[in-house]
């Protein structure tokens, strides 16, 4: 079956970027985007909301839906709260819909399954639920065991590098404590 052929990630609330890859996707004849988190929709304070509404209309003016899992940095309270519906997506708008971690759900005929989250390696630069969500930002054993329960996915979205795939560090200046808590998440 046709799949979506553009999968992104890390927009950080930046609009601008938002549109780039949008207009990409709708170039590259995709229907749908995959977003690996850290999106910042729903995201705390005077402008919650703005973002989230804007980008909608946008996807909604290419004709785009977007299926995104949470990374490290996204209103983990906010996307906990929303309702899941038969599709096994969160809808925060009509084109931006939410696949919580240790869901699945079907696009275009491929199962998609999330694993989203993360440890937030910049904690110390970060307020508690406000910009960092200690205590459920982290990938937990009971999310890995809900996405195995339903049985294999053709795609699994990760915000995180699973242990398996073998990558190059960036934070050489990251104290051993925080190190070994990241490492947590990827295994």
């Amino acid at each position: 079956p046709a799949f979506p052929r553009v999968v992104a990630g890390d927009w950080h609330g930046h609009l601008q970027w938002a549109r780039h890859v949008i207009r990409a996707a709708r170039d590259a004849g995709a229907g749908t985007i995959l977003q690996l988190g850290d999106l910042g929709v729903c995201w705390p304070g005077r402008g919650k909301g703005r973002l989230d509404a804007k980008l909608d209309r946008y996807l909604d003016g290419f004709d785009l839906d977007l299926i995104f899992i949470d990374g490290n940095h996204d209103s983990h309270s906010d996307l906990r709260a929303l309702e899941v519906g038969p599709d096994g997506l969160a809808h925060v708008l009509p084109r931006i819909k939410y696949l919580p971690r240790g869901g699945r759900t079907v696009v275009r005929g491929v199962s998609v399954g999330g694993l989203g989250g993360a440890f937030s390696v910049d904690h110390a630069w970060r307020k508690p639920g406000v910009s960092w969500w200690p205590g459920i930002e982290e990938v937990e054993p009971k999310d890995v065991a809900k996405l195995i329960a339903g049985g294999p996915v053709d795609i699994l979205l990760t915000h995180d590098v699973p242990a398996a795939v073998p990558m190059q560090s960036q934070w050489s200046n990251l104290d051993a404590e925080t190190i070994d808590r990241a490492q947590v998440s990827r295994d």
